[in-house]
């Protein structure tokens, strides 16, 4: 389903920092598949994901998505197709608007954006019935501020606006790592089941070895 072809990456060209961060980088993945990546800071796994999302070009090589090949298509045209969740969920939400705008921004990712539809009575409904999956309560909060929410409760509201939409791939970025234990256990959980439940094609960057040996069909 998602597949990287002899993908080169170089950063700091023409600098004396130059250094090859991915090389010859070959990578299938399966529909469904729950793909966990480890490995010591620097190895490139953030740099996989900034090319996966089109953020970070890539040297040579390509990146095929449901046998389209994406490898030119920027951020953008990606967006509707890749979702992504953060380690800090402050930077995946907006602090000074309500969960429900949150959310109207989430469910019109690579699209043209606006505020015409947020009180739309079809929408408070859908993010109802997505965020009472969490369990949080979260659902009869949908006026309130992101920012008065917890760190575990913006992870949980981060992991949903990035499933509004029907995504090919989930890419889920150590979204444990700023979370104490208890909640971390509880997103994992969430992640967890919601992805098995929505058959989501997922890749996850951990330094957890329980969430390794529990969660992953695979490590790499």
């Amino acid at each position: 389903m998602l597949s990287l072809k002899n993908i080169n990456v170089t950063m700091g060209r023409a600098s004396p920092l130059e250094r090859r961060v991915l090389n010859n980088l070959n990578l299938n993945v399966e529909m469904g598949e729950f793909v966990i990546l480890i490995g010591g800071n620097g190895a490139g796994k953030s740099t996989l994901f900034n090319i996966i999302s089109g953020i970070t070009p890539i040297d040579s090589g390509s990146i095929i998505l449901d046998k389209t090949e994406i490898t030119s298509w920027g951020t953008e045209k990606r967006a509707p197709l890749i979702a992504k969740v953060l380690q800090d969920p402050r930077i995946a939400t907006i602090s000074n608007m309500t969960i429900e705008e949150n959310l109207s921004f989430a469910l019109k990712r690579g699209q043209c954006r606006g505020f015409a539809l947020h009180a739309s009575k079809d929408r408070r409904t859908l993010f109802r019935e997505k965020l009472a999956c969490l369990g949080m309560g979260l659902e009869n909060r949908l006026n309130e501020l992101t920012g008065n929410l917890s760190g575990g409760q913006r992870q949980a509201l981060s992991l949903i606006m990035a499933l509004m939409n029907d995504s090919k791939v989930l890419l889920l970025d150590e979204i444990t790592a700023a979370l104490d234990p208890h909640m971390a256990e509880l997103i994992m959980e969430l992640t967890a089941r919601i992805v098995q439940e929505e058959k989501r094609t997922t890749l996850m960057i951990t330094h957890n070895i329980s969430h390794m040996h529990q969660y992953g069909h695979r490590t790499l």
